[in-house]
């Protein structure tokens, strides 16, 4: 329900924005925060390329080059790549996808010595099971199900079932790169919540519970998490006389 009354508070034109960017196929129910659109394993690896690397896109391809038989290069590939998504915000979300595989259901990634993040996924009645997930330097999703829509049984989650098909492949592809965590973002500060957990520096005063609400920032005011023309302030209870 917390996704859901997010996306209430936001408005669609916000999520219907973000997805247009991603290429992912929203579709402006109030159902799509849960996942109930569809997309293919590249539309979501996409996507997730997308948060790896700080906002900027990349158009996928499927040739990086041609090599002539007498070793001359006869096509290679320019990378199509822009900035999409802002780099504080979506260093922030990074942040969260990497609590999935330290404490959440993407735990059994995090025997791997790589900073990882990612997320499970599953649909109703075991349909579909998904990771995908990432490291500074590669990402890669994994999908689960049958080519005709129905169930795989009970208990078929992604974290189950899509997760060690993706630690087999990373325990190989993610070693091919350094060990490197992922990195810094200038006006991103890192704050002692429950857990350590990064914020936009200056919003990072809503996490403190010892702070009155008079003396936390309303969600319209922190700026460049939630934009202001989408937030539905609510009327305050004035003290009387």
């Amino acid at each position: 329900t917390a996704s859901v009354n997010l996306l209430s508070e936001i408005g669609f034109e916000v999520a219907m924005d973000v997805a247009k960017v991603l290429k992912i196929p929203l579709k402006p129910y109030y159902s799509a925060a849960l996942g109930s659109i569809e997309v293919t394993p590249l539309e979501l690896t996409s996507a997730y390329q997308t948060f790896a690397n700080l906002g900027v896109r990349c158009e996928p391809y499927p040739i990086s080059k041609i090599v002539a038989p007498d070793g001359s290069i006869f096509y290679l590939h320019k990378p199509d790549c822009k900035r999409v998504l802002p780099e504080q915000q979506t260093r922030i979300l990074v942040d969260m996808l990497r609590a999935v595989v330290t404490e959440g259901t993407g735990y059994l990634a995090s025997s791997m010595d790589r900073v990882l993040a990612g997320k499970t996924g599953t649909t109703n009645d075991f349909t579909d099971a998904w990771f995908v997930g990432f490291s500074p330097h590669i990402v890669a999703g994994v999908w689960v199900g049958f080519d005709l829509k129905r169930s795989m049984g009970k208990g078929m989650a992604g974290s189950k079932v899509a997760l060690p098909i993706w630690v087999d492949f990373m325990s190989v592809a993610a070693f091919l790169h350094p060990k490197e965590d992922f990195p810094e973002v200038a006006g991103v500060v890192e704050v002692f919540c429950s857990r350590k957990m990064l914020f936009v520096d200056g919003t990072q005063r809503a996490c403190h519970s010892e702070e009155t609400p008079s003396e936390q920032k309303d969600l319209g005011e922190l700026e460049g998490i939630v934009n202001p023309k989408y937030y539905k302030e609510e009327p305050k209870n004035e003290p009387s006389d």
